[in-house]
């Protein structure tokens, strides 16, 4: 049996974006890319963190599961199996192989003379910051789910005994620790306390099967409407 790694994330929103949920596909695509400090790196997020992990060839990728679980405002918002990871550069190549993922919420960047840009499309994500587009970018990679379940506004507080594997002084990473390298994180302690969290998230949502249920058509708590550019950024 794969033994699972589950990451947390404590969302500050819910809009539909970070993590965007269209066509009952996941993608974290946007935030959770790193800090910042004049201009260049200096402390890396979960998506470049689970990029890395997922790349890593000393590690036998075949013997995990890799998940990423979000609460909101303290509800149990979303369980997601990421099946697939690329860069950032191919997921906004808009290559014909890629098609899939135009025009969905957080396809806010694309290709200009070889380097991500902002382009004009959903600007009430992310729109003018300049600072967030390069927090954005440091975080290199996409992850992608076809295996998850999104409750959005239909969220409920979680049970404490989940919670408790969320505390806010912590971090996202099992080992709460965003220097740690990948494989820093594959411990039995790091896979024992990630297997309790998977057997109460299963339980808190009725069973296996419903971890795999997609959205089901459900709403994010703040939805956002979709606009180009418009004169007012710059």
């Amino acid at each position: 049996m794969k033994k699972k790694i589950i990451f947390r994330y404590r969302l500050t929103n819910d809009t539909g974006c970070a993590p965007c949920v269209d066509d009952d596909l996941f993608t974290l695509a946007c935030c959770k890319g790193g800090q910042l400090k004049d201009g260049k790196p200096v402390e890396r997020g979960l998506r470049y963190f689970i990029g890395s992990l997922w790349n890593d060839d000393n590690i036998e990728l075949d013997n995990y599961e890799i998940y990423i679980s979000g609460i909101y405002k303290n509800k149990f918002l979303f369980l997601a199996k990421i099946t697939d990871v690329i860069e950032m550069t191919e997921y906004y190549s808009h290559s014909e192989a890629n098609k899939k993922y135009r025009q969905r919420k957080d396809d806010i960047y694309c290709i200009k003379n070889g380097t991500l840009e902002r382009n004009s499309f959903n600007y009430n994500f992310h729109g003018c910051n300049e600072a967030q587009h390069k927090k954005d970018i440091v975080g290199k990679y996409v992850l992608i789910s076809d295996e998850f379940v999104y409750y959005g506004k239909e969220a409920v507080r979680c049970a404490d005994e989940i919670l408790s594997h969320f505390p806010k002084t912590r971090g996202e990473h099992p080992t709460g620790r965003n220097k740690y390298r990948p494989s820093n994180i594959l411990t039995e302690s790091n896979i024992k306390e990630s297997e309790e969290l998977f057997k109460r998230i299963k339980k808190f949502c009725g069973g296996e099967e419903h971890l795999k249920e997609g959205t089901k058509g459900r709403e994010p708590h703040e939805k956002l409407e979709i606009q180009t550019y418009h004169k007012g950024c710059s």
